[in-house]
């Protein structure tokens, strides 16, 4: 049997006991149940008896099981589906939160998905870029017995969700996950992509450019997705690809670089328009910086991200980091006022609109279908944004 060792024995692990515990109860027994002796759970579990006593005891304050002296310890009537507490994990600072609109609007879906069923829910906010296991890495800080199920929102880390998904009732929202006891919810990125061509094909455009995060060594499985779908959408409408026009931008010198080369490439080689993953504020600033006019000379498509180009001129925010392409350029951040970018002001993007809010509230319904349910099988669904013209144009010549 494992000893416990650890420092503050009776809180820590008697928190992590208590979450695998009640993910236990949560999915495999039945009210009324009786749960094996303290003994028997310290050998299944490896803990001693004094962390088993006190694991139960805080599932005994919960009132999800009731102890009877010299009887043992029971399963309590299972609470209605609309009572318990959800947690939202979200990796990263609280700012990220409310300022990446892919991460709000999945917050806000689910906080409106639990609007009206007297459910509670927790926001978990982890800071490390890498998750180990619970116990080493949330219950030093947060006790996750308190909670019956949870929403991760962008925590794309294949042990975590393999380790939360054997405690208790798990949903990942934008990650197509294959682990045991998780359901997922991600976006259709061959429907998107789609979307986006069939629009810019529409006006006449046939050379097409996809930019932004797009890096095959991101743990994100959704950042190849979107190469392989654009190049399947291509290929189906019988367009020519072209590699070196999948470009990847993170941050304002990629996106100058990219404007350069477009720059410096005969007009019957280059692309007419772009799909820009994230990214697209930063191409338009780059290109207005470089005397390229939006959308006369070049249209963009934004997938993803696109807010007032003002706003993000003025925080200097891109989709990854705090960044802009005048700071890259001059080391003085963007003056909003500078007349040359006036018509990014005014600026209606044409955007392939995602629709992380319906997910959210998806992720949260799919918590009441599977919570307090043994053995219900998690859920997988696909979600397609839908085009949101802005002032895309036809190509200047057409080919």
């Amino acid at each position: 049997m494992k000893s416990d060792t650890k420092p503050n024995r009776g809180g820590p692990l008697a928190r992590e006991l208590a979450t695998k515990l009640r993910g236990h109860i949560l999915r495999d027994c039945r009210p009324g149940e009786r749960l094996p002796s303290e003994a028997a759970l310290a050998r299944k579990y490896e803990r001693s008896c004094t962390t088993v006593r006190n694991a139960l005891s805080i599932l005994a304050a919960q009132g999800l099981v009731i102890r009877r002296h010299g009887s043992g310890t029971y399963v309590a009537e299972r609470p209605g589906r609309a009572t318990g507490t959800t947690g939202l994990l979200f990796r990263g600072a609280p700012a990220y939160l409310l300022r990446a609109p892919f991460i709000r609007d999945s917050y806000m879906g689910a906080l409106e998905g639990v609007a009206e069923t007297g459910r509670h829910v927790h926001l978990l906010l982890g800071y490390r870029q890498g998750f180990a296991t619970i116990a080493d890495d949330f219950d030093r800080r947060i006790d996750l017995s308190m909670i019956d199920s949870i929403i991760c929102l962008e925590v794309f880390n294949h042990n975590l969700l393999a380790e939360l998904g054997g405690q208790m009732t798990t949903v990942a929202v934008d990650f197509a996950c294959c682990q045991h006891g998780v359901s997922s919810c991600c976006l259709d990125h061959q429907q998107n992509i789609e979307t986006a061509l069939e629009h810019l094909q529409s006006l006449g455009h046939r050379r097409i450019a996809l930019v932004g995060h797009l890096s095959t060594r991101h743990s994100d499985p959704a950042i190849p997705a979107r190469t392989d779908a654009f190049e399947r959408a291509l290929s189906a409408r019988g367009m020519a690809f072209q590699p070196s026009w999948i470009v990847t931008i993170q941050d304002a010198k990629q996106a100058i670089e990219m404007v350069r080369r477009w720059a410096e490439t005969s007009p019957t080689q280059r692309p007419t328009a772009l799909i820009c993953i994230n990214c697209s504020w930063l191409v338009a600033e780059a290109a207005v910086c470089e005397g390229i006019d939006i959308p006369g000379q070049l249209s963009l498509v934004a997938l993803g991200g696109a807010t007032s180009w003002l706003t993000q001129m003025q925080s200097g925010l891109s989709g990854f980091e705090r960044d802009n392409v005048q700071l890259a350029l001059t080391g003085r951040p963007t003056d909003p006022l500078d007349p040359r970018f006036a018509p990014l002001c005014r600026m209606q993007l044409t955007e392939v609109v995602l629709p992380f809010t319906e997910m959210g509230r998806w992720a949260m319904a799919e918590v009441l279908r599977r919570i307090g349910r043994p053995g219900l099988q998690p859920r997988h669904k696909t979600f397609a944004g839908s085009i949101k013209p802005g002032n895309t144009i036809a190509p200047p010549t057409r080919p």
